[in-house]
């Protein structure tokens, strides 16, 4: 019998992908351990497959999600503090993210899913003198939905019997993976604190989960129904909910906590308060920069995106849910963000 472990490098979505070309850490109990799951491994998995200790490996695991989750924490920290003072955070972020050496993430209702927010907890169980960092950052992730709730309740205020609508109950766009996800930690908050209506809108689920579904005011419904509410929140950033018109939040109370009245232009208040909206954001490319694949790819290889003529004029790209990574070459051709595909990233944020 040979007794190893290989951490799980995969991402809901793109499942199949992630498990055969990822690079694997295989520890093994002895060496032998590790040799034989290395060679199991190397059967189907084109990455490299790295041995070492079963221990090593399991930390290994562990400190891959600590690392993001302390790092979506400082996003999200931010987020506070310009709510605070008054500032869209996606601008600020996206602008110092400008640095070439600075890559903040995007802030959002809080952390979910079955590893970034549990693993660290693991840490800090097995070193809790040595780990405040990693237990601040658990505390500013798991401490975000009851925040977005506050916010949702202030935007209540002044209607006798709110109907709210929650766009979103999975935690990341696109899939139905509802663990840990920080939009059911929002409505369970509201379920106990707010007097109105909830409806929930989530396209990938068929049903509410059990502990949503008691109590008669949490209803599962259609997008449609769902932007005739007082109150929207979008708690999941679904390419459904990218979709809706913005003359259909007109007169609405919007809180977003996924940023996309931003990165998609849209003039859609993220403040409860409705102090301001924001402006279309745009990407601005100079001469000098020139857009390249989230694989690294040079864009040599694509030759639709080659410059076109001597033209060195200044390109401004609207955002989208992509960014825009830059690389130093000459772009000289005027582009709109439907040259790209779903395979470009944006202004090296990570969604």
């Amino acid at each position: 019998m040979r007794v190893a472990y290989s951490p799980e490098r995969a991402i809901p979505g793109n499942m199949l992908h992630e498990l055969t070309n990822n690079d694997r850490v295989v520890g093994g109990v002895t060496g032998a351990c590790a040799a034989a799951a290395a060679g199991l491994y190397r059967v189907f998995v084109r990455g490299r497959c790295h041995v070492t200790g079963a221990r090593t490996a399991e930390l290994v695991k562990l400190t891959e999600n600590a690392y993001r989750d302390v790092n979506i924490a400082f996003a999200n920290e931010v987020s506070l503090v310009c709510d605070s003072l008054g500032m869209d955070p996606w601008e600020l972020i996206g602008l110092a993210n400008r640095h070439p050496r600075v890559d903040i993430l995007q802030p959002g209702p809080g952390v979910g899913g079955h590893c970034i927010a549990v693993d660290p907890w693991f840490i800090v169980h097995s070193a809790p003198e040595r780990t405040p960092l990693i237990r601040a950052a658990r505390q500013v992730n798991g401490g975000k939905p009851l925040w977005v709730a506050e916010q949702v309740l202030a935007a209540c205020q002044g209607i006798e019997a709110p109907v709210i609508a929650c766009l979103g109950l999975a935690y990341k766009a696109d899939v139905g993976d509802l663990r840990e996800s920080p939009a059911i930690a929002v409505i369970e908050r509201l379920q106990e604190t707010c007097p109105g209506r909830l409806l929930v809108v989530e396209p990938h689920v068929d049903d509410l989960p059990p502990g949503l579904a008691t109590g008669g005011r949490t209803e599962l419904v259609s997008l449609d129904r769902a932007l005739a509410a007082d109150v929207i929140v979008l708690l999941t950033d679904h390419e459904e909910f990218r979709r809706v018109d913005p003359g259909c939040l007109a007169g609405k109370r919007v809180i977003d906590t996924r940023g996309i009245g931003s990165l998609c232009g849209r003039s859609v208040s993220w403040r409860a308060d409705h102090s301001r909206n924001t402006n279309p954001r745009t990407c601005h490319l100079r001469s000098g920069e020139l857009l390249r694949a989230l694989d690294g790819t040079p864009i040599a290889d694509y030759p639709e995106l080659q410059a076109g003529s001597h033209d060195h004029r200044s390109v401004n790209l609207t955002w989208d849910r992509n960014t825009w990574r830059t690389c130093r070459r000459t772009f000289t051709r005027s582009v709109t963000p439907s040259t790209f595909s779903s395979a470009w990233i944006a202004t090296r944020g990570k969604y």
